[in-house]
Protein backbone atom coordinates (compact mmCIF):
# COMPACT_ATOMS: atom_id res chain seq x y z
CA UNK A 1 0.00 0.00 0.00
CA UNK A 2 1.32 3.43 -0.97
CA UNK A 3 1.29 6.25 1.56
CA UNK A 4 0.63 9.76 0.25
CA UNK A 5 2.25 12.72 2.05
CA UNK A 6 -0.15 14.96 3.92
CA UNK A 7 0.91 18.10 2.02
CA UNK A 8 -0.10 16.43 -1.25
CA UNK A 9 -3.57 15.63 0.09
CA UNK A 10 -3.92 19.14 1.47
CA UNK A 11 -2.94 20.60 -1.90
CA UNK A 12 -5.36 18.29 -3.71
CA UNK A 13 -8.26 19.24 -1.42
CA UNK A 14 -7.38 22.93 -1.75
CA UNK A 15 -7.24 22.69 -5.55
CA UNK A 16 -10.60 20.91 -5.75
CA UNK A 17 -12.14 23.42 -3.33
CA UNK A 18 -10.80 26.30 -5.40
CA UNK A 19 -12.20 24.86 -8.63
CA UNK A 20 -15.62 24.31 -7.05
CA UNK A 21 -15.73 27.70 -5.34
CA UNK A 22 -14.73 29.38 -8.63
CA UNK A 23 -17.30 27.42 -10.61
CA UNK A 24 -20.21 28.91 -8.64
CA UNK A 25 -19.54 32.60 -9.53
CA UNK A 26 -19.02 31.61 -13.16
CA UNK A 27 -22.46 29.99 -13.27
CA UNK A 28 -23.98 32.99 -11.50
CA UNK A 29 -22.25 35.34 -13.93
CA UNK A 30 -23.58 33.40 -16.89
CA UNK A 31 -27.12 33.59 -15.42
CA UNK A 32 -26.77 37.33 -14.76
CA UNK A 33 -25.59 37.83 -18.34
CA UNK A 34 -28.79 36.24 -19.61
CA UNK A 35 -30.97 38.35 -17.30
CA UNK A 36 -29.14 41.67 -17.63
CA UNK A 37 -27.37 42.47 -20.92
CA UNK A 38 -25.23 45.08 -19.16
CA UNK A 39 -23.48 42.31 -17.18
CA UNK A 40 -22.93 39.89 -20.07
CA UNK A 41 -19.38 38.50 -20.18
CA UNK A 42 -18.13 36.66 -23.28
CA UNK A 43 -16.84 33.57 -21.45
CA UNK A 44 -17.43 33.82 -17.69
CA UNK A 45 -15.65 30.57 -16.82
CA UNK A 46 -12.46 31.56 -18.62
CA UNK A 47 -12.64 35.14 -17.31
CA UNK A 48 -12.91 34.07 -13.67
CA UNK A 49 -10.20 31.42 -13.91
CA UNK A 50 -7.85 33.82 -15.73
CA UNK A 51 -8.55 36.45 -13.09
CA UNK A 52 -7.82 34.01 -10.27
CA UNK A 53 -4.57 32.80 -11.84
CA UNK A 54 -3.29 36.29 -12.69
CA UNK A 55 -4.17 37.56 -9.19
CA UNK A 56 -2.24 34.67 -7.66
CA UNK A 57 0.75 35.40 -9.91
CA UNK A 58 0.66 39.13 -9.07
CA UNK A 59 0.52 38.36 -5.36
CA UNK A 60 3.41 35.91 -5.67
CA UNK A 61 5.48 38.45 -7.62
CA UNK A 62 4.89 41.05 -4.94
CA UNK A 63 5.63 38.64 -2.09
CA UNK A 64 8.73 36.89 -3.47
CA UNK A 65 11.25 39.75 -3.06
CA UNK A 66 9.92 40.60 0.39
CA UNK A 67 10.20 37.01 1.58
CA UNK A 68 13.72 36.74 0.15
CA UNK A 69 14.81 39.90 1.97
CA UNK A 70 13.12 38.85 5.21
CA UNK A 71 14.87 35.47 5.14
CA UNK A 72 18.29 37.19 5.21
CA UNK A 73 17.54 40.24 7.34
CA UNK A 74 15.84 39.56 10.65
CA UNK A 75 13.27 41.91 12.09
CA UNK A 76 11.69 43.00 8.79
CA UNK A 77 7.95 42.64 8.41
CA UNK A 78 6.55 41.21 5.20
CA UNK A 79 3.76 43.35 3.73
CA UNK A 80 2.05 41.08 1.20
CA UNK A 81 -1.30 42.37 -0.05
CA UNK A 82 -4.24 40.06 0.57
CA UNK A 83 -5.27 37.83 -2.32
CA UNK A 84 -8.78 39.31 -2.50
CA UNK A 85 -7.45 42.82 -3.10
CA UNK A 86 -5.30 41.50 -5.95
CA UNK A 87 -8.32 39.59 -7.24
CA UNK A 88 -10.47 42.73 -7.20
CA UNK A 89 -7.93 44.81 -9.12
CA UNK A 90 -7.15 42.12 -11.69
CA UNK A 91 -10.85 41.19 -11.91
CA UNK A 92 -11.79 44.79 -12.65
CA UNK A 93 -9.35 44.84 -15.57
CA UNK A 94 -10.27 41.40 -16.94
CA UNK A 95 -14.02 41.87 -16.62
CA UNK A 96 -13.89 45.28 -18.25
CA UNK A 97 -12.15 43.67 -21.23
CA UNK A 98 -14.57 40.70 -21.33
CA UNK A 99 -17.85 42.65 -21.10
CA UNK A 100 -20.04 42.44 -24.17
CA UNK A 101 -22.17 45.34 -25.26
CA UNK A 102 -22.02 48.80 -26.66
CA UNK A 103 -21.56 50.68 -23.41
CA UNK A 104 -18.30 52.36 -22.47
CA UNK A 105 -17.20 54.66 -19.71
CA UNK A 106 -19.03 54.82 -16.40
CA UNK A 107 -21.42 51.95 -17.11
CA UNK A 108 -18.60 49.60 -18.07
CA UNK A 109 -16.51 50.61 -15.05
CA UNK A 110 -19.41 50.20 -12.64
CA UNK A 111 -20.42 46.85 -14.17
CA UNK A 112 -16.90 45.40 -14.06
CA UNK A 113 -16.29 46.72 -10.54
CA UNK A 114 -19.61 45.22 -9.40
CA UNK A 115 -18.81 41.84 -10.93
CA UNK A 116 -15.35 41.84 -9.38
CA UNK A 117 -16.70 42.93 -6.00
CA UNK A 118 -19.35 40.21 -6.14
CA UNK A 119 -16.67 37.58 -6.78
CA UNK A 120 -14.54 38.95 -3.94
CA UNK A 121 -17.49 38.84 -1.55
CA UNK A 122 -18.25 35.26 -2.61
CA UNK A 123 -14.64 34.20 -1.94
CA UNK A 124 -14.70 36.01 1.40
CA UNK A 125 -17.89 34.17 2.34
CA UNK A 126 -16.33 30.83 1.36
CA UNK A 127 -13.19 31.66 3.34
CA UNK A 128 -15.20 32.56 6.43
CA UNK A 129 -17.22 29.35 6.10
CA UNK A 130 -14.05 27.26 5.89
CA UNK A 131 -12.49 29.01 8.89
CA UNK A 132 -15.69 28.52 10.88
CA UNK A 133 -15.78 24.84 9.98
CA UNK A 134 -12.11 24.37 10.91
CA UNK A 135 -12.52 26.16 14.24
CA UNK A 136 -15.49 23.97 15.20
CA UNK A 137 -13.65 20.72 14.58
Amino acid sequence: MTVVPSFFLTGLVTCIGFLISTFVPAILLRWLGKQYPLLKVTNPFRAIYITAIIALAVRALIAAPQIAIASNVHGIQILVPPYLICFFIVGFIVFSKQLEGEHYGKKEAISSAGISLGCVLWYLLVELAVYTYISQT
